[in-house]
């Protein structure tokens, strides 16, 4: 498996977590502090995988996904739960590779899962949205 890179940009964000979490599972992983002057890497190299954030502005929430991995990506993503107790429908507004135009709306769904704090798993119910995403592909997701 491809190497992952953990990239803290401000102190306040907690990524601790998912060091500990990708060390208990044996991936390979740097952890990297740019908050503190490290410098990001020249080269990621055979790093590989899915980016996922989103900005919201009052009660929209824009998602952006971009795979850097070397194979696609089927499956669901977090999006805000608050924002998406009822059913939000997004569309994709921009990718750099699939016909984005003519691409199916998505719709959010409520499920049960986990979320991993200090204390480890706690169940609760958590907001996902369907993507799928080529090798290399990055694509935006704005509110219907």
């Amino acid at each position: 498996m491809a190497k992952i890179y953990i990239l803290q940009h401000h102190p306040v964000e907690d990524l601790a977590n998912i060091a500990d979490a990708l060390e208990g599972a044996a991936l390979a992983w740097q952890y990297v502090r740019v908050d503190k002057g490290q410098s990001v890497p020249a080269s990621m190299k055979g790093a590989g995988g899915l980016i996922v954030f989103s900005r919201i502005l009052a009660d929209q929430e824009v998602v952006v996904v971009a795979n850097t991995g070397p194979s696609g990506f089927t499956g669901r993503i977090l999006v805000d739960y608050d924002l998406s107790q009822s059913a939000r429908t997004f569309t994709m507004g921009y990718s750099n590779l699939t016909a984005f135009a003519t691409a199916p709306p998505a719709t959010t769904s409520i499920a049960a899962g986990q979320i991993y704090g200090d204390s480890g798993p706690v169940a609760t119910q958590i907001a996902s949205l369907p993507v799928s995403v080529a090798s290399r592909e990055v694509q935006i997701w704005v509110p219907s």
